[in-house]
């Protein structure tokens, strides 16, 4: 970098979803990943994607030891539908088998991104959910506190409501 740093990790994610995008976004993590370029491991690369299904079967067949992860933020479908509409598309179970078969073909864990929302996803009901869904997968799940938008009428689970999920 003009710092003089060296980059140590990158995370593909934000303002548009990385599979949908696949050809070019294999094109930057492998020049990431150059021996003469960036020369960044691809374990340090990790690519987030709200659960593009043939996406996600592509990348399984790439060889390259990226981290996946999936933006999931809810427990069932009735939760994930009314968050997250590209779940009427590509189903919770379909997304997670996806998943399970990556981290079968790669050996690498997934990490599982889910948004606390107070009175939306933070129940001890979705938590139970989440646990039967994920049970027996190479998982890692990452519990974020909803950034509250006043706009979105949404609000953050409070912080005993989330340790309270994360135990279970």
């Amino acid at each position: 970098s003009a710092s003089g740093r060296r980059i140590s990790s990158v995370v593909i994610m934000g303002m548009g979803e990385p599979l949908m995008n696949y050809d070019e976004t294999m094109k930057f993590i492998r020049i990431l990943n150059w021996a003469n370029g960036i020369n960044l491991g691809a374990r340090h690369i990790t690519l987030s994607t709200c659960g593009i299904i043939p996406g996600i079967e592509r990348l399984a067949g790439e060889d390259l030891q990226v981290t996946l992860s999936i933006s999931l933020h809810a427990g069932d479908d009735a939760v994930r539908d009314r968050i997250m509409p590209v779940n009427r598309m590509y189903g919770l179970g379909k997304v997670v088998a996806a998943a399970k078969r990556y981290a079968e073909t790669t050996g690498r864990r997934i990490t599982y991104e889910y948004v606390m929302i107070k009175d939306v996803n933070d129940s001890e009901r979705q938590a139970e959910k989440l646990v039967k869904l994920l049970k027996g997968s190479l998982a890692h799940v990452n519990l974020i506190p909803l950034n509250a938008v006043p706009e979105s009428g949404l609000e953050r689970s409070s912080d005993s409501q989330i340790e309270a999920f994360r135990k279970l």
